[in-house]
């Protein structure tokens, strides 16, 4: 399987590049988002990427950041959903944005990406919302020492730096947002932390 493509950016489409790479030349589905970063033609260009089988052919996408094929890896597990959605979601919002829009099971802004009606974006929702909690791996991620924070608003404020707020940004939103109830977990934490910075 392909997982990342380096070569030469031959030609450029309103959805599709292609990369010139040993000598073959790959095929790659894009979002706006990765068309933006790319260079002239003529210029050098890496890219991760995802492959699709179809019946009949085998279809590769690309992206600028791990983030973004993480995203495509996640939009597309959902019944419905699929590659040209997911690009479609990853050309009208950053991968943070997404995840973000997961966490607060905020329906409206997945309604607002074209393609996305109210039962796909319920869906994608209902299907993903126990799957953000928020990381690169969809998961908290480890701290400095190696070690993961055991309590609820250790794990939301290194949540919140995982999508790229500041260690202060996280802790004054965390403390806005309050504890909460004791048996309460570190998702509504996070809920209520990501509407305050969102301005909610």
């Amino acid at each position: 399987m392909i997982v990342l493509l380096e070569g030469e950016l031959r030609a450029t489409g309103p959805d599709w590049v292609v990369v010139s790479s040993g000598g073959v030349g790959f095929r790659l589905y894009i979002p706006l988002s990765t068309r933006r970063e790319l260079p002239e033609a003529g210029g050098k260009c890496r890219l991760h990427t995802r492959m699709v089988w179809r019946e009949d052919r085998v279809l590769l996408y690309g992206f600028a950041t791990l983030a973004e094929a993480e995203v495509f890896d996640l939009l597309t597990k959902v019944s419905g959903v699929g590659p040209r959605l997911a690009l479609s979601c990853l050309s009208a919002a950053s991968p943070r944005s997404l995840l973000e829009a997961l966490a607060l099971q905020d329906t409206d802004a997945f309604r607002r990406i074209p393609g996305i009606g109210r039962r796909t974006a319920e869906r994608l929702v209902l299907e993903l919302k126990d799957k953000v909690s928020i990381g690169p791996d969809y998961g908290l991620r480890a701290t400095a020492s190696g070690e993961t924070p055991t309590d609820r608003i250790g794990q939301a404020v290194q949540a919140l730096q995982s999508l790229g707020y500041s260690r202060a940004e996280a802790l004054a939103a965390v403390e806005a947002a309050g504890a909460g109830e004791q048996d309460e977990g570190p998702e509504e934490v996070i809920r209520r932390a990501l509407k305050r910075l969102a301005g909610g």
